[in-house]
């Protein structure tokens, strides 16, 4: 008797293998045109993300009086610009009051009393000393002024009417008290000027009496950054809120299109961690080079030194929280992904939640119905923690380390909780269920004599995955 043929088992498996080269060939151009798509967007994102990180801290800075007053009011407290500051009003006080000619009239007036030769005599000699007296005097005067509690208050008014003006000067208005003088962008000194003036006169000192009201000013900036200036304010107001949810979408939008979603956010995460590093490392150039510019000509490096830091210490709060949580879901994404280590740390913490769970039930501790609803929507509910996490650090104003850290132990926390409640079906059911009376085939036995079909079986399996795909 003859044997069987073999040849419709192998037309089978030739049949498979063509139907599987055209469904890679139809999917070839959509799965690369996919991953442009997600390049571009990722790419896009990442270099969006430092412009609107700085564009949400100028709007926050130099729109909202309140945090811009915030920002600049504990100045007060550094040494180094409180010497500043008592340096430009003792200028300002020197221009206009002349000590030598206040003593002058003094002596003169007392000269008239037809006072003894040697007492006449005696009054010239004390005309110098007693008008550098006079001026120490004041300057100390100043300095405990600028120094004491009572200035913070006056201080804080100075910084409320600069912060307006400079939104009046930014927006073109004629109300603002920053002014250009010599090509220079001014601040003008009145307002603090006659603050001090005030508190010397309440201390009981009567020669701040004699302290006019003064128009001067401290130079502050060259007037030609102002129209750049005021197309930074425009821009600033404009994209500080719409930039950074822009900047979310994309990269939303390119993990979403991307063929290896884990892998594509662990480069985003990766490139997003070095671009916010360089951006700190720029601030920190920027400071610099802004203390080198206006020290020791117009302050002391102490003092520069003391207002760059005041300035951008949001700023760098914020570069610093949100290159930490980049390494942070970087290091996440790894740990989810293909390789040895993740998948061996997640085989080990797996096991460590089974005996947990194994560990409850022995002492009665069961979840009912909850359970096999959590295990059912695991996926989603650990996805939304995820997003949940990532929303909190993303509205949070000023963005900060500890804010980073407690979202993502927050975030650990639901995910632990929902592991211990889930309750996986029993991997044992399925066996139980078969029918008496013998086992069943094997599902992969063949005809008597005939092929493994195997390969059939493998190649359907190869061509759902690309059908998915």
């Amino acid at each position: 008797m003859a044997a069987p043929t073999d040849s419709p088992p192998l037309d089978r498996l030739r049949e498979l293998e063509a139907e599987n080269e055209r469904l890679r060939a139809g999917l070839r151009p959509r799965r690369r045109g996919r991953s442009a798509l997600s390049a571009v967007a990722l790419t896009l994102a990442v270099l969006l993300a430092p412009v609107a990180v700085l564009s949400t801290w100028v709007r926050a800075e130099l729109v909202d009086t309140d945090r811009f007053v915030a920002t600049l009011a504990p100045l007060t407290d550094d040494p180094a610009v409180q010497e500043f500051i008592a340096d430009q009003v003792m200028s300002a006080v020197d221009a206009q009051l002349d000590f030598d000619e206040v003593v002058a009239s003094v002596t003169a007036g007392l000269a008239e009393l037809d006072l003894p030769p040697q007492a006449s005599a005696a009054l010239g000699l004390l005309r110098g000393p007693a008008a550098h007296g006079m001026r120490s005097a004041v300057s100390s005067a100043v300095s405990e002024t600028v120094a004491s509690d009572a200035f913070s208050g006056a201080w804080q008014l100075a910084l409320t009417q600069t912060h307006r003006a400079g939104i009046a000067l930014m927006q073109g208005r004629a109300d603002s008290v920053l002014t250009v003088e010599d090509g220079m962008l001014a601040l003008q000194l009145g307002s603090v000027v006659g603050a001090v003036s005030t508190e010397l006169q309440d201390r009981g000192f009567a020669l701040a009496s004699l302290i006019p009201e003064v128009t001067a000013s401290i130079e502050l900036a060259p007037a030609e950054s102002l129209l750049l200036a005021r197309g930074g304010y425009a821009t600033a107001v404009a994209a500080g809120i719409w930039l950074p949810w822009a900047t979310l979408g994309l990269l939303v939008c390119g993990v979403a299109l991307a063929r290896f979603r884990v892998r594509a956010v662990t480069r985003a995460a990766v490139a997003l961690f070095a671009v916010f590093g360089l951006l700190l490392v720029g601030l920190r150039v920027g400071s610099a080079a802004f203390e080198g510019m206006v020290s020791p000509a117009t302050m002391s490096a102490e003092a520069a030194n003391a207002i760059t830091a005041q300035l951008t210490a949001t700023l760098a709060s914020t570069l610093t929280a949100l290159a930490f949580a980049a390494a942070l879901i970087g290091v996440g994404t790894f740990l989810a992904g293909p390789s040895r280590v993740a998948v061996g740390l997640r085989g080990l913490l797996t096991a460590g939640f089974a005996r947990a769970r194994a560990g409850l039930a022995r002492h009665g501790l069961g979840t009912g119905a909850l359970g096999p609803i959590l295990e059912r929507f695991r996926s989603a509910i650990a996805l939304g923690l995820a997003t949940l996490g990532v929303l909190i650090v993303f509205v949070s104003r000023p963005v900060s380390v500890p804010t980073v850290a407690w979202t993502t132990v927050g975030v650990l926390a639901g995910l632990a909780l929902l592991e211990l409640l889930r309750r996986p079906a029993e991997s044992g059911a399925a066996p139980d269920a078969a029918p008496a009376g013998g086992p069943d085939p094997a599902p992969d036995a063949g005809p008597a004599g005939g092929p493994d079909p195997a390969p059939d079986a493998a190649n359907s399996g190869r061509r759902s995955e690309l059908a998915q795909d």
